[in-house]
């Protein structure tokens, strides 16, 4: 390529996304990342953790979509969020291998994501594709969970045609609901 600097010259391939990951990217350099841009990056190595720090513009519901599969990519990805000491852990997606996330999410927080390969394995065609973006809310709902519901004594009492809002806390928070029926 064309090194005399006059333009024109050779500028290398094109890039993959609008934002190629930069490492070391794990969680002690977490990478600042902006919203609504696809970001890209590979798993070279084995247990590599690309790690991006978020911070949506207003609050509102925050989408994480990731495409590996999708594109032809043999990697498996999974998505870890935390910000104020609460997290998610998502390994699939629906009908797919590709993990994608809706959660509620304020400007206030800025949200550390991590990107692993569920399997460990990886390679140089182990690539992921990542976006962050604001979403609608993902269904309307008529009244919240109210805690503490962990056990049968404490179930909230739901009625017919209600839709509740709730959510779930740690592996050992179970919800309990009690409905009751018209008949008999």
């Amino acid at each position: 390529g064309d090194t005399s600097g006059e333009t024109g010259g050779d500028t290398g391939p094109p890039a993959r996304c609008d934002r190629e990951e930069v490492e070391p990217n794990g969680l002690d350099a977490a990478e600042p990342l902006e919203m609504e841009l696809w970001a890209c990056g590979t798993f070279p190595v084995a247990f590599d953790q690309d790690a991006f720090q978020v911070r949506p513009v207003q609050s509102g519901w925050m989408k994480i979509q990731v495409e590996a599969a999708l594109r032809g990519s043999p990697a498996n990805p999974q998505i870890d969020v935390a910000a104020d000491g609460e997290s998610a852990l998502v390994g699939d997606g629906y009908l797919t291998t590709d993990p994608y996330l809706v959660f509620p999410a304020s400007a206030d927080e800025t949200y550390t994501i991590v990107l692993a390969e569920t399997e460990f394995l990886y390679g140089d065609d182990y690539d992921w594709y990542m976006l962050t973006s604001l979403t609608k809310e993902p269904v309307t709902w008529t009244m919240t969970e109210a805690e503490p519901n962990d056990e049968i004594a404490e179930a909230q009492t739901l009625p017919l045609g209600e839709v509740v809002y709730g959510g779930i806390a740690s592996v050992t928070d179970f919800d309990w609901y009690k409905i009751t029926t018209p008949y008999e």
